[in-house]
């Protein structure tokens, strides 16, 4: 009798035990539409809406397009649903081109460049002496970041971790006013302040992160080659030039060395003033504070184990190398700071690297 009664209260709580549950979906933009298993539920953006999906594995697909035809999202991700709870998702997006945008996009890029290319025709001279100032850099594999042991060491220069650089080239010194006028007087740019330091062969100053990407997309452009800002990781490989130590020239701060806020002028002083680094790369320490590619994160965790910009995530773009304000700490090569993409600072330079001969 016992035994039957069991049996008929496990069978009813099996029956009721929800086999069901909840599934709260939102995303980080409006106009985008949501089928799960193939099925169209509508609508999502910033305000989650909430479904009723049986337990187990669902598959979702967001996509959309704007309105105006400047970009378009397709993507997909699977969902566990557990029964009787309510899970939430949110969808990231990252979006790309529409084919009107990219169309549009391909047809200024080949007037960019053809206007670009007249230019160049009439100032060759130039142009040449820019790219005579690149330095072949030898691929290889080293050690990113820093200890806990290392004198200036902070969180956001760990985990050290090792990294695979492919070989590249990079600018020997560091951008000078003398050619990022040159790019100004091509692109019809108001030229950066100068500080009333002078301009002629001291490293350019006050101009921005998409500034600068904008004048290594320009030498692009003139020269037909492939400029770019380096990666932090690329960035830092140069800086090394083979060593361990902290700074490119052992393991303490030396009188000489570097332009920084502890000796020096405390103003930039033209490129090539101090010795170069074991690859023949000047101011990589002090003078002028350096713009990489990178988006700037509050660590290494998750960084890629190549040379490629980490563009996922983080905030504002790095910076490194340390400035002619800075103190001492500041130009190890493992130092790093963060910058907005727009800002700009009488600390801060940039050079440029070259990838694919």
């Amino acid at each position: 009798m016992k035994s039957w009664i069991f049996m008929l209260l496990l069978s009813l709580l099996t029956a009721c035990a929800p086999s069901e549950g909840k599934l709260q979906v939102a995303s980080d933009r409006e106009g985008l539409t949501l089928s799960v298993d193939g099925t169209r539920q509508g609508a999502i953006g910033k305000t989650p809406i909430l479904l009723t999906l049986s337990a187990g594995q669902h598959k979702l697909v967001v996509e959309g397009e704007s309105d105006d035809g400047e970009w378009r999202y397709e993507g997909g991700q699977t969902v566990t649903i557990s029964a009787g709870q309510t899970n939430m998702t949110i969808v990231t997006t990252r979006t790309s081109p529409s084919a009107r945008r990219t169309a549009r996009l391909e047809q200024q890029a080949r007037a960019r460049r053809e206007a670009a290319q007249g230019w160049a025709s009439e100032h060759a001279a130039e142009i040449q002496t820019i790219e005579a100032d690149m330095v072949a850099i030898p691929g290889g594999r080293f050690v990113m970041g820093s200890q806990e042991s290392e004198l200036g060491h902070t969180r956001y220069e760990a985990p050290a971790h090792t990294v695979t650089v492919a070989p590249f080239a990079m600018a020997k010194h560091e951008t000078t006013f003398a050619q990022y006028d040159l790019f100004c007087a091509a692109t019809g740019r108001h030229p950066p302040a100068d500080e009333g330091w002078g301009r002629g062969m001291r490293p350019v100053v006050n101009v921005s992160w998409v500034e600068a990407t904008a004048y290594a997309q320009w030498l692009s452009d003139v020269t037909g080659h492939d400029y770019r800002l380096p990666s932090e990781a690329q960035w830092e490989y140069a800086y090394r030039g083979g060593t361990t130590t902290p700074y490119y020239w052992g393991a303490a701060m030396q009188e000489g060395q570097a332009n920084h806020g502890s000796e020096g002028p405390r103003q930039t002083l033209p490129v090539g003033s101090f010795p170069p680094n074991p690859l023949g790369l000047y101011d990589m320490a002090g003078n002028a504070a350096e713009w990489c590619a990178d988006l700037f994160h509050r660590g290494y965790k998750g960084a890629p184990s190549d040379d490629t910009p980490w563009e996922v995530g983080g905030a504002g773009r790095v910076v490194k190398g340390g400035s002619w304000f800075d103190f001492p700490m500041s130009l190890r090569a493992a130092a790093r700071i963060v910058g907005g993409e727009e800002g700009v600072s009488n600390l801060i330079g940039f050079r440029v690297v070259r990838v694919g001969g």
